[in-house]
């Protein structure tokens, strides 16, 4: 019957690929595959083949997709073990609170490295949603995920879009901060053409990098930041997501690089009074102005 041949082969596999897995850690789990309509077991090709809603999962972590391929029969981890699974159609990655989703997937069970790809390419976890237009390389041991095709990561009312964005999910093993709030973004490096929406303001630059720890942004290259009608520019800037408070800096040993627009009204007006704007700028030297106060 159907149901034995999926024990068999289950049972199989746990077998063959538990040789493998202890010589690297004895804490390790076999992979088991599960599907609803059949497996298939090409001995010549060396390949295992689940379809109908196939179930591939170890330590805590699953593929599901229409058609789970996996290949075996690696020298270098010992013959019948598992070294790559193939995922296509509907695919879903699970990993502790964080779920990929894709229509084509591999993953590597000793390195613990998923690609995900598609149309729709994304990682939700807690609070956030990274998703991608090419492909997203998901390193679940270390909590790593790399997202290339200008990713857009989305945490509340935050968004950060870039050419290549690497971003690190806080972990089981981590000891995230007491106002964490359920977030899952330890801490992420955006490359290229970089955006940051914070509410009202809109940051841009060539690259950035976020701490989820303090909840702030580093800017560095062709800094701007607007906020409405007002604006300031320079080579690097420091944004605290939480206070909403930006701080914006020229290169150091070079004058008028920081320059600032700022409009009192609204509509972007102006008028004779002196505005009072919303951003504060630093000197080369990285020093507030001589008054002392922030706008």
């Amino acid at each position: 019957t159907m149901n034995r041949f999926l024990l068999v082969f289950c049972l199989a596999l746990c077998v063959w690929t538990s040789q493998a897995v202890a010589a690297e850690s004895s804490a390790e789990k076999p992979i088991e595959i599960t599907a609803d309509t059949g497996l298939e077991w090409n001995r010549d090709s060396k390949t295992y083949v689940a379809r109908g809603h196939a179930v591939a999962s170890q330590n805590g972590f699953s593929v599901e997709a229409d058609v789970l391929t996996a290949e075996y029969g690696d020298e270098k981890t010992g013959s019948g073990s598992i070294t790559r699974l193939i995922a296509e159609g509907n695919v879903k990655l699970v990993s502790g609170e964080n779920t990929g989703f894709g229509d084509h997937a591999t993953y590597d069970p000793l390195s613990g490295k998923a690609v995900l790809s598609g149309k729709d390419v994304k990682v939700i976890g807690p609070n956030l949603n990274i998703a991608a237009k090419d492909h997203i390389d998901y390193y679940a041991k270390e909590g790593r995920i790399v997202a290339t095709g200008r990713p857009l990561v989305t945490q509340v009312d935050n968004t950060l879009e870039a050419d290549t964005i690497t971003a690190w999910i806080w972990m089981s093993s981590d000891t995230p901060p007491s106002d964490q709030n359920g977030q899952s973004l330890k801490k992420a490096e955006a490359d290229g053409n970089v955006i940051i929406q914070s509410g009202e303001e809109t940051s841009t630059s060539q690259k950035a990098f976020y701490y989820g720890d303090k909840n702030t942004a580093e800017l560095i290259g062709s800094v701007k930041i607007a906020r409405g009608p007002n604006r300031v520019e320079g080579d690097k800037a420091e944004l605290d997501l939480t206070t909403r408070i930006s701080k914006i800096v020229g290169t150091e040993g070079k004058a008028g690089r920081v320059k600032g627009v700022f409009f009192p009204s609204a509509t972007g007006e102006k008028t004779a009074d002196k505005p009072s704007p919303p951003l504060a700028t630093k000197d080369s030297q990285g020093k507030m102005p001589a008054s002392g106060k922030q706008p």
